[in-house]
């Protein structure tokens, strides 16, 4: 049996984890679902996990081709929450999201920093198969996604 799901939820660890979770391949390992709530994550650690997208969905990753073995399972939701993360963040991911396998099927970010304008910008439209939304509302995102969704396991909801 193999690992599908990866969650974690800490309020002070940043940027040395999002690094961490890079250098790891956590997002190109195989891993369908992956929920990250790195409370203290900065543009800068959250812009790193957002370059390793490309490998996360990429049946030819660096860690697939030195192993030899093409990667079966590609990651397909992510949720990630920083109160930290801003602007410059939500748009890296939104971009990495936008040029990733058509696997990827859910990102929802909540960054505290980021602006209204920019998880606007950012979210999905209503016609696509695929769903990108971002929210500011730390605070809603952790008790209506983390918490609900996430931690409790209640899906059906669509309210970000």
């Amino acid at each position: 049996v193999s690992l599908e799901s990866f969650g974690l939820v800490n309020a002070l660890i940043g940027d040395t984890t999002c690094r961490s979770a890079v250098l790891a391949g956590l997002l190109s390992s195989g891993l369908i679902e992956v929920d990250l709530v790195l409370g203290q994550a900065t543009d800068d650690g959250l812009g790193a996990l957002a370059g390793s997208l490309g490998l996360a969905t990429d049946e030819g990753s660096v860690q697939a081709q030195i192993s030899g073995k093409q990667r079966r399972r590609k990651l397909s939701q992510l949720r990630l929450a920083s109160a930290m993360g801003g602007d410059s963040a939500l748009e890296q991911m939104h971009n990495a999201w936008k040029t990733a396998s058509q696997t990827l099927d859910l990102i929802q970010l909540g960054f505290g920093e980021a602006s209204d304008g920019a998880c606007s910008r950012c979210r999905s439209g209503p016609t696509s198969t695929r769903k990108f939304s971002a929210t500011n509302d730390f605070g809603a995102y952790m008790d209506e996604v983390i918490f609900s969704d996430v931690m409790m396991r209640q899906r059906g909801h669509d309210k970000l």
